[in-house]
């Protein structure tokens, strides 16, 4: 039986996960990219997670399918290389599975590992890169910088936090070289780049602008140090839903463990690299232009370790301690079951307003332009490439998608009446994240007798799939 405990949050994270499956019919902005690729080098998002869901979906999964199923299998394999970290940091085998606990009974990391999105593969990556980093520390072997650098760029290619790899790459490369040989460094660190030169053939020669990387620059440019700071507060506040009340007790104990350096050999190296990961990401994202929670996944991935040796402290101490730590453990998985149940169901009565307007617009005469204010749900649901809308496009007969949570349709309307017609063929009402009614409408124009626009866009771009 021991053998298996390490497998066993990752098997009963994957399996809830493939219950609720069904449960998640809701595809928001960011997962409705991934599933198009017409979209994703249109945004420039990152390709890694997109690639793998489509690598599957050609065998004859549909694309929601494939996408929920490589989330949840990165993110079980997640939860399971968390318990090689905690080996590598000196777990005994029967309590290397603490470190697999907090991600594990995650509600907002189950939440968005059911969902197509990019959560799961990152924390792969991550996950692996760090395991290959500790284990390059001790053995200072080839093999292990290779995976360190290979799957850091994975990390990268997946989402933009894992540029915070850099700085470690080029020190772990200096360290081993000298350590041994450069010759053995070059033969490790050439075939790991495979995945960086990736991101620059895509960054170069696909989406030929600053991408998505660019965000973050775009955000160091007009940082301000309340926004910084107000940022920084509200990822500390992310970090207590993402670990739950509860789980922040033995975080706090490990924490002061690791800080203390009464734990692992060489801990002050150990406590660098992990200081050096969760702080290098608090910065990266409390400079982003808005918050969300999902940034704060990479954070709730390093507080783990501290949380993973502070259940360890807990369950070696005295009787009352360790019926405390076997209490707060049991808590801990019922408050996720049910609160990740409430979130899957929650997340699937989202987002039917945008989801029955644009499916609606799908309907309508196919040589007019469809335009939206949320290009990515609309093109997702209508099954064709939707064009943002802008007020000064001009057109002379289009079909529109609009949401009131981006666009003041009672003026948008009296704006357009100036030079259009317009034939209202849906008004939806649906339900936001927040418990707010949102409502989207599709509206049907035409340009006015006299009013000639100044050009005309046709169909051929917005035609539909294949």
């Amino acid at each position: 039986m021991t053998r298996f405990l390490p497998w066993l949050p990752a098997l009963a994270a994957l399996a809830f996960r493939l219950l609720h499956l069904d449960d998640v019919q809701f595809v928001s902005p960011d997962g409705a990219t991934y599933l198009r690729f017409d979209l994703l080098v249109f945004t420039q998002r990152l390709p890694l997670y997109p690639i793998l869901v489509h690598t599957i979906s050609v065998r004859g999964i549909g694309e929601l399918l494939a996408g929920k199923l490589v989330a949840s299998c990165c993110a079980a394999g997640a939860i399971y290389v968390m318990t090689l970290i905690a080996a590598e940091l000196g777990f005994e085998k029967t309590r290397t599975w603490l470190a697999a606990i907090p991600l594990a009974v995650d509600p907002l990391f189950t939440l968005q590992t059911i969902q197509p999105l990019t959560e799961g593969t990152f924390a792969l990556c991550v996950a692996l890169a760090t395991w290959f980093l500790l284990r390059m520390r001790r053995a200072d072997r080839a093999l292990d910088l290779f995976g360190l650098i290979f799957f850091a760029g994975l990390s990268a290619l997946t989402r933009a936090e894992g540029l915070i790899f850099i700085p470690l790459l080029f020190w772990s490369a200096i360290r081993f070289g000298r350590a041994n040989s450069w010759r053995g460094a070059s033969c490790a660190i050439l075939p790991a780049l495979f995945p960086w030169l990736l991101i620059v053939i895509w960054q170069l020669a696909i989406v030929r602008h600053a991408g998505y990387l660019g965000e973050f620059g775009a955000g160091v440019a007009t940082i301000t140090a309340g926004r910084v700071l107000r940022n920084a507060a509200l990822h500390l506040k992310s970090v207590a839903f993402h670990l739950q009340i509860v789980g922040l007790i033995p975080t706090a104990v490990g924490a002061a463990i690791l800080f203390r350096g009464r734990f692992v050999a060489e801990v002050r190296r150990v406590n660098f690299v992990l200081a050096y990961l969760l702080v290098a990401t608090w910065a990266a994202l409390s400079i982003h232009w808005y918050f969300d929670l999902r940034f704060a996944t990479p954070l709730a991935l390093w507080l783990s370790i501290p949380a993973a040796i502070g259940w360890r402290r807990i369950l070696s101490a005295g009787r009352v301690e360790r019926r405390l730590g076997q209490s707060l453990l049991v808590a801990l998985v019922l408050a996720w079951l049910v609160l990740s149940s409430s979130l899957a169901q929650g997340v699937g009565a989202l987002g039917s307003d945008i989801t029955q307007a644009a499916k609606t617009a799908a309907t309508l005469v196919p040589n007019s332009p469809l335009l939206s204010d949320e290009q990515a749900m609309t093109s997702y649901y209508a099954g064709r490439l939707a064009m943002l809308y802008r007020p000064e496009m001009p057109f002379r007969r289009a079909a529109l998608v609009l949401h009131d949570r981006y666009t003041d349709l009672q003026a948008e309307r009296r704006r357009l009446r100036r030079d259009y017609e317009i034939r209202e063929v849906a008004d939806v009402m649906g339900q936001g994240s927040t418990g707010v009614a949102w409502r989207a409408v599709v509206w049907l124009i035409s340009r006015r007798p006299g009013n000639p626009a100044a050009a005309v866009l046709e169909a051929p771009a917005n035609a539909p799939d294949g």
